[in-house]
């Protein structure tokens, strides 16, 4: 479970995602949901506060060219 946020305050809260190889996933959801922060983990902008993220077992946070090569998102 991944928790995450800025400056003190939680945005995401026992984030548990797998989207298998070649799976298409959307995500939606109102302002502050957790959208922007979710891409931010798998891209390696944002580092999780507890728990880990994986994109294709590479850690984003060590590793972020790595990981950005293995996915695609449409803002």
């Amino acid at each position: 479970m991944v928790v995450a946020g800025y400056g003190g305050k939680t945005i995401l809260r026992q984030l548990d995602l797998h989207v298998a190889p070649g799976e298409i996933y959307a995500l939606l959801g109102a302002n502050g949901a957790g959208k922007t922060t979710t891409l931010s983990l798998f891209l390696g902008f944002v580092a999780p506060a507890s728990g880990q993220v994986r994109v294709q077992g590479i850690d984003p946070v060590t590793q972020p060219d790595a990981a950005r090569r293995q996915l695609a998102y449409i803002p």
